[in-house]
């Protein structure tokens, strides 16, 4: 009996099978009975397989009746709808485009300086590439109008935003409103993030007016003073798209006009590497809102307001200098799970450690936050009690968020590899993050942003194959699984490193990706971790530290003394500081073939 599991989970079919001939074997009448091909014997595997369905619909109905155990995309959504979370489906990759434009003081068909340039919402461009034979396409989310600087010679450039997707226009009337819902077609829509002011995925209209998009009916709409004219968008637990309304706000009539913009997206499949798009068409047809109807005219992709004609693509470059950023695919049960316990915990201001990490985390430049107090580093220190420490993990390292340094680390002789260290939180973006934080401020709480330090992982992994298996296809897989574990969306500030929770991870054949099953894994015979490496360029300059408890309490948890890799090979839980990170750097792991 495997100990591992409870009893009940052994009650399959051909252990119920032998169990009901050994009780007829006790009996009298059926001690000599030859069951092997007899009649009888098709009424004991009837009785086995149905007995052998019941276990496991017993056991699957228990696992469900909870969030926290639950295997199934509706249950789990349907219960985090109850703690009031919504989970979110595909979410689309940004791209900031650099848009040089030629200028020149005197020319009549050329920008002059202090002339207002004009850029249409929905306006595509394409990359030349697909992902599951579909194009990568992007739009701008929003009209981008700019004036151009008096001071302007010969180019004046400048950035706009761009979604990587196509939009879709769709028509409903209030006869389509089911229950305040309306669903949408199974496209795979982009869910965004908030805030949703400027640039929203979906637009609204009824009757030609644009209502407004609320993550929440209650907490959202207290912040609208115009009207009640809302709506919320959806990823429901059947994994489909739609528009709520609020019967205690307005819900469309029967008789009115509903026109809906939404921008259909690829998810983590649509992202794309720098200085990818460099060409464009110049005039596109691009669909807006006239009235009550939708109307499809052709733009310039640039348009001089002042002057009022198209500008030439001769007269345009453009590149997007850095990669795509921020693109989701739905939600994962555990990730469902983990967000919903957040909001549950929250009490809709930023008191406790949950409220600020799980509200810091839904802004659109943040994917992993932490915060502490002054009490958990420094407990006799009574003058700071209000001191709010934070630290972000952002979707992109760059100039709009945080600046960054690299260095070469040479792993072994002959093998380097480019590292990030994080130098300095941009003005701006700081300013952006406590202005999203303002409206759950509790009292006079002082907040300030901590620089997230970089702990790098590097490991030496044996794999023994099974014999029907090759080491090169199980190697592949073991990687591609270690990068999943350390993907930024599913590891956490000041956690703990546990190398047996990893080794489980890599031979649990039940965690896998959206993307990818690791098949290969199956051919593991043994799989052993015998060695680990970490470095923090922050805190130390030698690669060869290893870290480990000790009784300073220091974090991450290292030694004082520097210990050579070759003598020390004891493999110990790693705590992780508040404002550390765990980083993979897949370039330094090592695999061996363990024949």
């Amino acid at each position: 009996m495997n100990e591992l599991n409870p009893t009940y989970l052994e009650a399959d079919f051909a252990t119920l099978k032998q169990k009901f001939i050994t009780i007829l074997q006790n009996n009298e009448t059926f001690k000599d009975y030859n069951f092997e091909g007899s009649n009888i014997t098709m009424l004991i595997e009837l009785l086995s397989y149905l007995s052998e369905m019941n276990t496991y619909y017993v056991n699957k109905l228990a696992k469900n009746m909870f969030i926290d155990t639950t295997d199934i995309y509706e249950t789990a959504s349907l219960m985090a709808n109850l703690r009031g979370y919504y989970p979110k489906g595909y979410v689309a990759s940004k791209l900031k485009l650099s848009v040089s434009l030629d200028v020149d003081e005197f020319s009549v068909n050329i920008p002059n300086p202090g002339d207002q340039i004009y850029i249409p919402k929905y306006f595509p461009f394409e990359s030349g590439l697909q992902f599951d034979g579909e194009d990568i396409n992007f739009i701008t989310p929003r009209d981008y109008t700019f004036t151009i600087p008096l001071t302007a010679t010969d180019t004046y450039e400048f950035e706009i935003e761009l979604k990587q997707g196509e939009v879709e226009a769709l028509s409903y009337t209030g006869e389509d409103v089911i229950n305040n819902v309306i669903y949408l077609p199974f496209f795979n829509f982009d869910s965004d993030v908030p805030p949703y002011e400027e640039a929203s995925s979906v637009v609204l209209y009824v009757n030609g007016e644009p209502w407004t998009r609320v993550d929440n009916f209650i907490d959202d709409y207290s912040n609208l003073v115009d009207d009640d004219k809302v709506y919320r968008f959806e990823y429901n637990k059947f994994q489909q798209y739609c528009i709520r309304f609020s019967t205690a706000h307005s819900v469309p009539k029967s008789t009115d006009q509903i026109r809906i913009f939404a921008i259909k997206t690829l998810g983590e499949g649509g992202n794309i590497a720098s200085f990818t798009i460099n060409e464009f068409e110049n005039v596109q047809n691009i669909p807006s809102i006239q009235g009550n109807t939708f109307q499809y005219n052709d733009n310039y992709f640039i348009r001089n307001v002042t002057k009022n004609y198209g500008v030439w693509a001769t007269r345009i470059s453009i590149e997007n200098r850095e990669n795509s950023y921020g693109a989701l695919n739905p939600e994962t049960i555990r990730q469902i799970v983990s967000n919903s316990t957040n909001v549950l915990q929250s009490q809709y201001r930023n008191v406790t450690r949950s409220d600020y990490n799980g509200f810091l985390e839904t802004y659109q430049d943040v994917v992993k936050a932490n915060s502490w107090g002054e009490n958990e580093i420094n407990p006799y220190n009574t003058q700071e009690y209000n001191k709010v420490y934070l630290s972000v993990i952002p979707n992109r390292w760059d100039d709009s968020t945080i600046l960054v340094d690299e260095d070469n680390w040479i792993i072994t002789p002959g093998l380097t590899a480019t590292i990030n260290i994080p130098s300095e939180y941009t003005e701006i973006y700081v300013n952006k993050m406590k202005e999203y934080l303002e409206p759950k401020k509790y009292l006079n709480t002082f907040e300030t942003f901590v620089l997230p330090e970089l702990v790098y992982f590097i490991l030496d992994i044996g794999i023994k194959v099974k014999r029907l298996y090759n080491f090169t296809n199980v190697k592949n897989d073991v990687e591609e699984k270690l990068k999943y574990y350390f993907r930024t969306n599913y590891r956490n500030f000041n956690e703990i490193i546990d190398f047996k929770d990893l080794h489980n991870f890599i031979l649990d054949i039940k965690q896998v990706s959206t993307t990818n099953n690791f098949s290969n894994v199956r051919g593991i015979d043994n799989l052993v971790i015998r060695d680990i490496m970490t470095y923090t360029p922050s805190i130390t300059a030698d690669q060869n530290v290893i870290y480990e408890p000790n009784d300073q309490k220091l974090y991450p948890q290292y030694t004082k003394e520097l210990m050579d890799m070759s003598n020390d090979n004891l493999l110990r839980p790693i705590k992780l500081g508040f404002n550390q990170f765990p980083v993979l750097l897949p370039e330094g792991c090592t695999y061996n073939n363990e024949e």
